[in-house]
């Protein structure tokens, strides 16, 4: 899933600035193999594989949890510049240019909670 993201993000950016695509892949990636070597040190040291350690499941939802703001906010900035940008370029009369982005940023919102669902649920599981 993680692999996916950061070929969606180049993919998406790659006729951004090459300073901002450097930077944001450079983020995404170090972000991941943080969060990936967390992951792994939290089931490891609690033993949430064989016989967990009480705490164990509290830790990994807060590790979770944390690096999903960490995801989340970031791209949901890129994509509403993106956006905003796409919306300028293309409703050149003010009220729809206003009205397509509240819509927009009402999508992101909307986006965000689902995506932030989806990735605890993806990362941490049905978990207790």
């Amino acid at each position: 899933m993680l692999a996916g993201l950061l070929l969606l993000l180049f993919f998406v950016f790659r006729k951004e600035n090459r300073k901002m695509l450097l930077i944001v892949m450079i983020y995404f990636s170090v972000l991941s193999v943080v969060f990936l070597i967390g992951l792994y040190s939290i089931s490891s040291q609690y033993q949430l594989f064989d016989s967990p350690v009480d705490g164990g499941f509290a830790a990994k939802f807060n590790w979770v949890a944390t690096f999903a703001y960490l995801y989340i906010i970031p791209l949901i900035i890129l994509f509403s510049n993106k956006g905003f940008k796409w919306i300028n370029h293309r409703f050149q009369q003010a009220a729809v240019n206003i009205a397509m982005k509240v819509l927009l940023v009402a999508a992101f919102i909307a986006g965000g909670y689902i995506a932030m669902f989806g990735f605890v649920l993806t990362y941490y599981g049905f978990a207790p």
